[in-house]
């Protein structure tokens, strides 16, 4: 059985099944799709409706392709050109303590 011709170039499964596919086992659920020039098709035709559409989420490629430019991060600075990073103020140091209960005056005195 010839398979009409898909005018977006994938089929769909019609049902689900269970296949041996390349020697291991395969199941196929209904709705799945399968592009035209899979080999999966072969003999299987009956399992398979053109699809009359599709939804791709295709990935962004990780690399550029060679002569392709992408954007580039501005230039780095390095460790000895960076401003240097403000230190935390140091706390001011306590004034001395008169030990208790004594003015000032009387610590004078003594």
């Amino acid at each position: 059985m010839k398979l009409p011709k898909p005018t977006t170039g994938y089929y769909e499964a019609n049902q689900g099944f269970a296949t041996t596919f390349e020697g291991e086992p395969l199941f196929v659920q209904k709705g799945e799709l399968v592009h035209k020039s899979h080999p999966l098709l072969e003999g299987r035709e009956e399992l398979f409706d053109p699809a009359d559409r599709i939804t791709r989420f295709d990935a962004e490629q990780a690399t550029a392709a060679p002569g392709e430019k992408r954007g580039r991060r501005s230039k780095r600075v390095s460790e000895t050109e960076a401003e240097p990073v403000a230190e935390p103020e140091a706390e001011p140091e306590a004034e001395p303590s008169n030990g208790g209960d004594e003015s000032e005056d009387e610590a004078e005195e003594a």
